[in-house]
């Protein structure tokens, strides 16, 4: 009996520059959200990839963000995420609620925090023309 380890190559990953990562997050309109999801579908669709990776490594500068939605992007089913680096929970909450946005608790005990009819919200990005 032979010990054959057999090696699966990894599906190479589509580099995606912050930069523009952060040029579709602007493109979110007030009243509206994203998900990782639907921005990772973008890409793919957009470079026709497999599989996609956006590079995070310079998001610790801060005046990158400057006038960037941030608050817009949820997590897959429309829960609060915490981005300490740019806004805690409790900012997002505020934020998406000033656009006149629902927020219930949920989870465990109540203490995660969702966007009420999230799949509602959603924003199209085939209302965006591709360059």
């Amino acid at each position: 009996m032979s010990n054959h380890i057999e090696h699966i190559p990894l599906v190479p990953s589509t580099p995606i520059p912050v930069q523009e990562y952060i040029d579709l997050l602007c493109t979110v309109p007030a009243g509206k959200i994203t998900r990782t999801d639907d921005i990772e579908a973008y890409f793919k669709r957009k470079y026709k990839a497999d599989k996609v990776h956006i590079e995070y490594a310079p998001l610790t500068s801060n005046p990158l963000w400057e006038g960037v939605p941030y608050w817009r992007q949820v997590s897959s089913h429309g829960m609060l995420r915490d981005l300490r680096f740019i806004c805690t929970r409790e900012q997002q909450k505020e934020k998406l609620e000033q656009e006149g946005l629902s927020i219930v608790p949920c989870g465990a005990y109540g203490k995660s925090l969702k966007v009420e009819n999230y799949k509602d919200l959603l924003f199209d990005y085939a209302t965006i023309n591709e360059q």
